[in-house]
């Protein structure tokens, strides 16, 4: 099974007050959703995950080495084909998983933020 591990992760941009502090984390295969308010630090956190991004100090594992992160960002000013079967689809996975992020399907809006802004959401896989 592949997995990621993000130990004692710090990050700040330039001489600015750190983003992230010795953040911990660990996922396996699958999809995970990361949620939060506005500025906390979510994209920073996925960028670090995805290797765009390298902590000041702490480690980001990918087990096997081979290991993959997709990152999907949160864009519903322009659904693509994938995102509004998804918004419409009526299956149990996507309900849940739609419950689980707060995201709404209303008329006229394919996916529409819920109480939580700046959803984002990755996958880990091998």
């Amino acid at each position: 099974m592949s997995a990621l591990h993000l130990r004692r992760v710090t990050f700040s941009y330039s001489s600015d007050e750190p983003v992230l502090v010795e953040v911990d984390l660990h996922l396996t295969s699958g999809w995970t959703g990361l949620v939060g308010a506005n500025g906390s630090g979510k994209s920073t956190l996925i960028q670090l995950a995805a290797g765009a991004l390298t902590p000041e100090d702490g480690s980001v594992q990918r087990e096997p080495q081979t290991a993959r992160v997709h990152v999907c960002p949160q864009r519903t000013d322009e659904p693509t084909p994938v995102i509004e079967a998804f918004a419409w689809a009526w299956d149990r996975q996507a309900v849940r998983l739609r419950a689980a992020l707060s995201l709404d399907t209303r008329s006229g809006a394919a996916l529409a933020g819920g109480r939580h802004p700046g959803e984002l959401a990755t996958s880990v896989t091998g």
